[in-house]
């Protein structure tokens, strides 16, 4: 297992700063959960009574349903947590909904229905949520650069006056940058830049010190690449010090010898 502050390795359980534990595909699903899954108590939920909602809905939603009965509306209809998929889409085709897509990731259905069937729909004891299908969009975004300002990165980028922010010239040259992973592949971007690459991978049989798995020449890429997305210092020299196999396996000797090596070699 392998801990590492960007990606991790596909279908591993690890443990790193940005996604913390467990599998990739936890991440996505979470995330496509926050997209649908409502806060409760910042809606209607009511257990109880005839004509009643058993289901989440936003309150909003709710009145434009019963103000406009015949209005189509666009939702995201989600089963409770015995229902599968197509339960919940019977549901709704039950309540003369007109179903678009099944989504397994949060046991639910996209769906078109009307005010008056929505607000029937909403009753339903099976159905756990009735949310809009609203459109998402990026907030304060502005380029592909922006993530430069924000990490301090700017001055690996372009030479700039500190008291006017205006770009004065090219990058100040950077510092070598040492990648202690799986080897780097020479790429286009990189051009001469790959200035050394060793192997101290004791696990490796094949003497080789390119990347057999990948994962070495993405960090290098991130790092330092300079193509159309750029890394952080896009002129750095790049040292390659394999550690791992081509299945991502190192001997912690091997990365502690690696990370003394890049700090004593010139």
């Amino acid at each position: 297992m392998r801990a590492n502050a960007l990606w991790g390795r596909r279908g591993e359980s690890r443990s790193n700063a940005l996604w913390g534990s467990g599998k990739r595909g936890m991440i996505m699903l979470a995330l496509a959960a926050m997209l649908v899954v409502p806060v409760a108590g910042s809606a209607s939920s009511i257990n109880s009574g005839p004509g009643k909602t058993s289901a989440f809905v936003p309150d909003n939603l709710l009145a434009e349903a019963a103000a406009s009965p015949l209005q189509e509306f666009d939702v995201i209809v989600q089963g409770t947590r015995d229902r599968s998929p197509s339960d919940t889409g019977k549901e709704v085709t039950n309540s003369n909904g007109k179903l678009k897509r099944s989504f397994l990731s949060v046991d639910g259905v996209e769906a078109s229905i009307t005010g008056k069937d929505l607000l029937k729909l909403a009753t339903d004891s099976h159905v756990a949520a009735i949310t809009r299908n609203v459109t998402v969009r990026a907030t304060s975004y502005q380029d592909s650069t922006m993530w430069q300002d924000s990490t301090d990165m700017s001055i690996l980028q372009n030479a700039f006056d500190p008291a006017t922010g205006a770009i004065t010239g090219p990058a100040p040259q950077a510092p070598a940058i040492a990648i202690v992973d799986s080897g780097v592949q020479a790429r286009a971007d990189f051009g001469g830049r790959l200035v050394a690459s060793v192997s101290m991978c004791s696990l490796c049989t094949d003497g080789a010190t390119g990347d057999g798995e990948g994962h070495g020449t993405m960090v290098a890429g991130i790092a330092a690449g300079s193509g159309s997305y750029a890394g952080g210092a896009p002129n750095a020299p790049i040292v390659s010090i394999r550690t791992a196999t081509g299945d991502g396996q190192s001997r912690t000797s091997d990365v502690v010898a690696a990370a003394d090596s890049s700090t004593t070699s010139g």
